[in-house]
């Protein structure tokens, strides 16, 4: 009994150490959890997929003729048609994952 009570509290005391608690906004107003401007480049990185691959990728779900392509804020800004109506694409430039699909006119 001795042995585990001395073993119990080292492994709940390691686990708590490899859980990092995230920081509270509350006590730390000025902190940006999910945003920094490092992944806003004006161009993509040297890992991101080719502009024909994205192309691809989009074509191949349904979105055609892409009529308009701008890497703004680390992501792909793409106005494309699916079926009659025109769409606008947040386009992740590592994995080619369609972020935001909304309607390029507005109307939902």
């Amino acid at each position: 009994m001795s042995l585990l009570a001395g073993i119990l509290p080292s492994i709940l005391l390691s686990g708590g150490l490899t859980m990092p608690i995230p920081p509270d906004p509350a006590i730390e107003p000025n902190i940006n959890l999910y945003d920094s401007e490092d992944l806003y480049g004006e161009e993509p990185d040297v890992i991101a997929l080719e502009v024909s691959t994205i192309r691809s990728r989009l074509r191949g779900l349904g979105y055609h003729p892409i009529t308009s392509m701008e890497f703004e804020n680390g992501r792909w800004s793409v106005i494309a048609y699916r079926g009659k109506r025109a769409r606008f694409l947040r386009v992740e430039p590592n994995t080619g994952w369609v972020l935001s699909d909304r309607p390029a006119d507005g109307r939902h």
